[in-house]
């Protein structure tokens, strides 16, 4: 590269790439950096999913020192992870929304020092010379700082690297369809990501090819390059390309050095992995997979790495410049089981004295310790004689050049994305699944430091419809009701019932590896809901020929994807693959055959004679590339029997309608794979969910043009527009009525919005902590009117922060400001939570902005321990009349007696309020320094109710709660909602009262609304637990009509006081108690039997609940993983009871039990 150690040598360098910037002005009329066109920039808004890895991955970079690990998804959005910290981040960030071409690749790279990150996108639709580059600040990833726009093709890798001793920064690109590389000078950005008063500029220019069209001249229907490399500094090679169609070197000047083309080469043909060994010597060279027609034509040399000897262009290359090494190796796998189709090792990474490899190796792993295909389905867990398999892709590393029995690592049933070095001396892998993995020196899966059994591995949040071979989708009438099989362990049938009206919860599904056996429970089900047997329709015939394809015999997935003239016809360019067609019959005699045709790039619409009917009946022909572009694969498609809707099952879990006539976007519902948890949403921004899912699961992502190709790209959960957007109606009947063009902006769009920016934030050494808090929506704003905002910081609650002078920059304020960090964030390795937030949140709806730092510097003092204070509450006792409980007072008991026991927290003052349905109420007292204090009262309602309220007003006093101790509320007892003619109240305890009993004489929500409003300002981290007799499933529409839904009532909490609210329901009271001996090994043929002669027992979720309190004392624990734990907990106990989980919002409270 261009760094060099003399200043004799560093004048040469600075006259060489004088020489490359005196080009540029040639090569690059057409090229228009960071200058955006006016009709792809325009300010958009959508609904998207947040949760990391909810989209198929493309391309992985790892941070300096192993920090983070950045993942760009098929979709435009990119997946960080914290790899130091288990508990650390996990976010996403999404590229401005355009009308892309349905491509799929997404690049990305980071700068050296992780500040930067570099994101490429597709061309828009329909315009030539429109794909880009995004440039993100690692600090603020809600901001585009600066684009490179004007590219001829999508960029396919992008790699960043220092140059002339890190003063410089160098981009280079290799892109699709054929283009020459391109080189940047990016400096400037990178000065920019760290110091906003810095200018943004990027200068580039176009490489050479070794001969015309060299890029585009493959063998193929379309030519790619793949891969970009800058060598080690002991050769003169500036630069490595490899492609479709060969090998390119550049020299230390990128002028061209030398070449290897394909045809003279075929085993370079589909050159893609490249990597160096680490003294620099040698390359490992991975390629491609092959179609069956280059197979032909020789071995498939894709299922091996070959190792080349590197050194100077002299030693490279001929005085034709032709590439003259031949490989001094060729490492090759163990047979595998498909050898001469589909294996091929295009991702390569040489680390220390190993070669990784990986793409797609099938291999038999008998000890099934990762997902294989028998765990998806009978159809892909099948050897060729009917025997059951283990079998799954596997990564390969050699340990020297000369082993020949490779490691083999399982890594899942979808292919290998990427695989990159870490600093530790092992590998990072992503596949589609998705998944991310971290692998340690010796190959095996790394763990985060300090939890041994706590693996750097990531599973994305994503319901697999990927199955097009034997899976089901089956639909009603109109497509108000779908049913599916998705690929899972343990494997089950789901259905989702828009006619449901609220009145039940719409998502249905049986869990049971008897596939039939689900299928029937299900079915079931849906006939009791329904009222009757329902009639489902599943794939409509196919006629006998369209398209010039005979169809007399269903195609399946596999022969759709071979049919070449099909492919012709429809204009299909690799690696473009049909995934499913739905045939329409004619509904009358002169009507002709239509199909609908799901492919990985778009959906279709099309006449048997190649009319696509959503591009005005034209010819395909003249379409050019024809339906609808898609962000995620088609994999399933169905057509509803009213001939309204088209229903498909796409790649990212989502199945979306589509209107018929027109192939408009209608709806969307994503099932979480718990089969627990959904959400639907239309274009026009209504969405309905499970109860706290809408918020976990998506967001309103706003893109909004700026300056000097600039970006907004904020994503705000759609707990901001409950009141607004929340609408069951409208998602239920989208498919029925034609609503408005979808928004483009959110409600709260013209308020401003607050980022905060933390300059190295993974390296902060020093215990006077300087950020930047940048203000968005307010360049009309002065100095004086700017909003308030607070700066809160991990255990210490709000920081005592300084602030700067503020200064304007385009339509955004930028304020700098610094405070001291306390003993407990000023511990070397600490990693912490930073936030800042609007001071009024309620008049300016923002979602907090938050970073983590780990401080590197010198340890400045002690941290003292937490404390945990509770307030626990179980009646079983109630009014005649009313049914009393048997265990609520039992699973109070049982949750104060955790607390007071664990050891992760000191005690502050514990609670617990006991009613029996036998004998006397009991409230005991736990002080601080242990002492117990117990008084008694008999348990009548009034009793009781003194009891708590008492307590209630008391521990809100000054207790001493601080900013980072954690409060506990438990409540446990018989759940009421009432509609009152004055006010609205949820007893979310035991009431048992008549209609016309005084709400003085019960206790109600607003109690512990009371009681939080004058204690939670002090106890930033509040956990509610209800295990109340709450039926989620019930509709109360009398309360919906005035705005007020007991069902959501509780759950408001998490709002209100930000508070983690869990939330036990079940159908009946008898869904809350179970005995001891079912509790333990609770049996499927007698758990929906309660054993009414037992005295000791308890509901499914306290047990549940406590059970995964002490694993997350052992270990730690997130909330959202927490929750999720604990929803597999309950239903693995008879499924009595289902939870509903809101985290809180507007605070960092996102943890528990944190390892130091």
């Amino acid at each position: 590269m261009l760094t060099t150690g003399t200043e004799e040598h560093k004048d040469e360098t600075e006259h060489r790439m004088a020489r490359v910037v005196a080009a540029i002005v040639g090569l690059l009329g057409f090229l228009a950096v960071g200058a955006a066109s006016a009709d792809d920039t325009t300010e958009r808004g959508e609904i998207r999913l947040t949760s990391p890895l909810s989209a198929i991955a493309w391309q992985l970079a790892v941070g300096p020192k192993d920090s983070f690990a950045a993942v760009s998804d098929r979709d435009g959005s990119v997946s960080l992870f914290d790899l130091n910290d288990e508990y650390g981040e996990r976010s996403v960030f999404y590229s401005p929304i355009r009308d892309e071409e349905p491509d799929k690749q997404r690049s990305i790279a980071l700068s050296p020092s992780g500040d930067l990150i570099a994101l490429g996108a597709p061309l828009v639709r329909g315009k030539p010379n429109s794909a880009a580059i995004y440039f993100f600040r690692k600090s603020d990833t809600s901001s585009v700082i600066f684009t490179i726009e004007g590219l001829p093709s999508r960029p396919m890798t992008l790699r960043l690297s220092n140059d002339r001793g890190g003063k410089r920064l160098l981009l280079a690109a290799v892109l699709a369809d054929g283009q020459r590389p391109m080189l940047w000078d990016v400096t400037s950005i990178t000065k920019a990501a760290v110091d906003p008063a810095v200018e943004a500029s990027a200068l580039g220019s176009v490489l050479d090819e070794p001969t015309a069209n060299f890029f585009g001249d493959c063998g193929r229907s379309e030519c790619h390059s793949w891969n970009v490399a800058f060598p080690p500094a002991n050769s003169d090679v500036g630069l490595i390309v490899t492609a479709d169609s060969g090998l390119v070197l550049y020299d230390q000047d990128f002028n061209l050095a030398g070449y290897a083309s394909w045809r003279e080469r075929p085993e370079i043909r589909r050159a893609a992995g490249i990597s160096f060994s680490p003294d620099g010597t040698k390359f490992a060279l991975g390629k491609l997979a092959l179609s069956k027609r280059e197979l032909q034509q020789g071995d498939n040399f894709a299922c091996a790495v070959d190792i080349y000897a590197f050194g100077k262009i002299s030693e490279l290359v001929d005085a034709d410049r032709k590439f003259k090494r031949e490989r001094i190796g060729r490492l090759v796998p163990t047979k595998p089981r498909y050898e001469t189709a589909g294996c091929y090792l295009g991702r390569v990474t040489w680390v220390g004295n190993s070669i990784y490899a990986a793409g797609m190796h099938i291999r038999e792993f008998a000890d099934n310790n990762c997902k294989t295909f028998k765990d998806l389905a009978d159809e892909f867990g099948k050897a060729e004689d009917g025997s059951n398999t283990t079998e799954a892709n596997a990564m390969l590393r050699w340990k020297s050049l000369d082993d020949n029995a490779p490691d083999m690592m399982c890594i899942g049933t979808n292919t290998a994305m990427d695989v990159q070095p870490t600093a530790a001396g092992g590998v990072a892998i992503v596949t589609q699944d998705p998944w991310l993995a971290v692998y340690d020196a010796e190959a095996k899966l790394s763990y985060f430091s300090g939890h041994a059994r706590h693996e750097r591995a990531f599973d994305g949040l994503l319901l697999d419809l990927r199955d097009n071979i034997g899976a089901e989708m089956s639909l009603d009438q109109n497509g108000s009701l779908v049913v599916l099989r998705p690929l899972r362990t343990p494997r089950a049938y789901v259905a989702f019932d828009f006619s449901d009206k609220g009145k039940l919860d719409p998502l249905i599904r049986a869990v049971n590896d008897d596939l039939a056996s689900a299928r029937k429970e299900l079915m079931q089900e849906i006939a009791q809901r329904r009222g009757g047997e329902v009639t489902l329709a599943g794939r409509n015939p196919s006629p006998p020929q369209c398209m010039g394809i005979d169809f007399t015999q269903p195609k399946s997935a596999v022969e759709l994807s071979g049919m070449n003239d099909l492919r012709t016809l429809l204009k299909l360019r690799a690696p473009e693959e049909i995934r499913d067609i739905e045939f329409v019959p004619p509904q009358t005699k002169e009507a002709a055959w239509t199909a609908v045709i799901g492919t990985s790039h778009s959906l279709m619409y099309l006449d048997c004679e190649g009319h696509d009917l959503w591009n005005g009946g034209k010819p395909i022909a003249a379409v050019g590339r024809g339906g609808l572009p898609l962000r995620d694969e088609a994999f399933r498609v169905r057509v509803t029997a009213d001939r309204q809707s088209v229903v498909a099952a796409h790649g990212d879990g989502t199945i979306r309608w589509y209107r018929l006539p027109t192939g408009e976007l209608s709806r969307s519902l994503f099932i979480h794979p718990d089969l627990r948890n959904w959400v639907a949403w239309t274009p026009q921004g209504y969405f309905d969910s499970s109860l706290s899912a809408g918020n976990r699961l998506t967001g309103w992502l706003q893109s909004t043009p700026k300056a000097k190709g600039s970006w907004s790209v904020l994503m705000e959960p759609l707990v901001n527009y409950e009141k607004r957007w929340r609408d069951p109606a409208k998602v239920r009947d989208a498919i029925l009525i034609t609503e408005p063009a979808a928004p483009s902006k959110a409600p709260n769009q013209g308020q401003p919005k607050l980022s905060l920016e933390i300059d190295n934030s993974d390296a902060v050494d020093a215990t006077t902590f300087r950020f930047r808090v940048r203000i968005e929506n307010a360049g009309d704003w002065s100095t004086s009117t700017l909003p308030k905002f607070k700066l809160f910081a991990e255990t210490m609650g709000q920081a005592a922060a300084k602030f700067g002078t503020a200064t304007k920059r385009d339509q955004d304020w930028i304020i700098p400001g610094e405070f001291e960090l306390n003993g407990c964030l000023a511990s070397p390795g600490r990693r912490s939570r930073i936030w800042a937030q609007f001071s009024d949140p309620e008049l300016i709806n923002s979602t907090p902005s938050w970073r983590f730092i780990t401080y590197t510097g010198q340890s400045a003092g002690t941290c003292p321990k937490p404390k945990v204070w509770g307030i626990f509450i179980g009646i079983s006792k109630y009014q005649p009349g009313f049914p009393d409980l048997r265990y609520a007072d039992q699973d109070a008991r049982r949750m104060f007696e955790f607390w007071n026991r664990q050891s992760y927290y000191d005690r502050g003052q514990l609670v617990l309020l006991e009613a029996p349905a036998t004998g006397d109420a009991r409230k005991t007292t736990v002080t601080p320094d242990g002492k117990a204090t117990t008084e008694t009262a008999d348990s009548s309602l009034r009793s009781v109710r003194d009891l708590m309220r008492k307590k209630l007003i008391d521990f809100g006093d000054d207790n001493g709660i601080g900013p980072a101790d954690l409060l506990v509320i438990y409540l446990a007892g018989h759940g009421v909602s009432r509609w009152d003619p004055s006010t609205e109240h949820w007893y979310f305890l035991p009431s048992g009262i008549k209609s016309d009993m005084p709400l003085s004489d019960t206790i109600t929500i607003d109690n512990l609304k009371n009681y939080l409003a004058a204690v939670a300002p002090r106890a930033p981290s509040t956990l509610i637990f209800i295990d109340a007799c709450r039926n989620s499933t019930t509709s109360y529409p009398d309360a919906d009509m005035k705005g007020f839904n007991p069902r959501e009532e509780p759950l408001n909490l998490a709002d209100d006081y930000k508070a983690a609210v869990f939330l036990g329901t079940g159908r009946n009271q008898f869904a809350f108690e179970l005995s001891d001996a079912d509790l333990a090994k609770p049996d499927p043929k007698t758990c929906k039997i309660t054993d009414l002669t037992s005295t000791s027992g308890g509901g499914a979720f306290t047990h549940a609940l406590l059970k995964q309190l002490s694993v997350a004392e052992a270990e730690g624990a997130q909330l959202l993983g927490f929750a999720g734990d604990l929803t597999k907990g309950m239903a693995l106990i008879c499924e009595r009871q289902t939870l509903r989980f809101m985290p809180p919002h507007l605070t960092g409270f996102d943890r528990l039990f944190l390892p130091n």
